[in-house]
């Protein structure tokens, strides 16, 4: 293990906040409690909307738990996540999603295993274009995928069934906190008349406020042009009364 390997990791705007989390808890899970209970601190600074970081770091400065346990843990939940969701889905469904999500990664599998998923559409996810690795993720399952732009997406919901997505924090008032671009996503379900349905685990829940990340405006615009102003938002807020379902891995609310 070394510091750069993990650095590289915390950087990677291309991971979802489970897969971040999982990647830093396997280099760190032979560290000294204090160390990697810093890691994790610092990480969940430098992505404050991702509230699994900060309880990841909460048990491990508490004592109560390893980052071995806690790699189990959260491999556990997506488990008890799918089987929720088989309560409330049919059977051979084409899907939209967005971004990318290990949660969602290892949902679509279990369910896909199980005869629930015909198709997933989902878009490429500017302007760090994680959505393409996704796709090739879901592709490498056996699963049909459809890859587009993202503008285009909400436009495929009216042939899909469903919409599928993770999130980064679940708020109080059950808002949540995900990828840019979700919210049309919710907007466009409601409108078609389609489930908006969001999944994420109890270490999702967060009681803070949450400081939206904005990025590095070089992905939008590297030019010269003083007079344009770039705006970079990563993250965005789905209100609660756009959900359909939450699903985690304890319960299913209707918000």
């Amino acid at each position: 293990m070394s510091l750069k390997e993990i650095i590289n990791i915390i950087n990677d705007n291309t991971l979802g906040s489970k897969q971040m989390a999982l990647k830093i808890l396997e280099k760190i899970k032979d560290l000294p409690k204090e160390k990697a209970a810093e890691i994790i601190e610092y990480a969940a600074n430098k992505h404050p909307t991702m509230a699994i970081l900060k309880h990841i770091n909460d048990q491990i400065r508490s004592g109560k738990t390893s980052p071995e346990d806690l790699i189990n843990e959260l491999k556990r939940m997506d488990v008890k996540i799918a089987h929720n969701l088989t309560k409330i889905l049919d059977k051979n469904l084409r899907i939209v999603t967005y971004s990318r999500s290990q949660t969602l990664l290892n949902i679509f599998r279990t369910l896909y295993k199980n005869g629930y998923v015909k198709e997933i559409y989902l878009s490429e996810s500017r302007p760090t274009m994680e959505g393409i690795k996704f796709a090739e993720e879901l592709a490498e399952t056996g699963i049909k995928t459809t890859l587009t732009i993202d503008i285009y997406l909400p436009e495929l919901i009216k042939e899909a069934d469903i919409v599928v997505i993770g999130c980064d924090a679940i708020l109080p008032n059950k808002d949540i906190v995900n990828k840019i671009g979700s919210k049309p996503l919710a907007i466009a379900a409601n409108y078609y008349k389609k489930p908006f349905i969001v999944t994420g685990d109890e270490f999702k829940y967060t009681n803070k406020d949450v400081l939206i990340k904005y990025g590095d405006p070089r992905e939008i615009y590297s030019g010269e042009k003083n007079l344009i102003v770039v705006r970079n938002p990563y993250f965005e807020i789905v209100p609660h009364k756009l959900i359909t379902y939450l699903v985690t891995n304890k319960e299913i609310i209707r918000p």
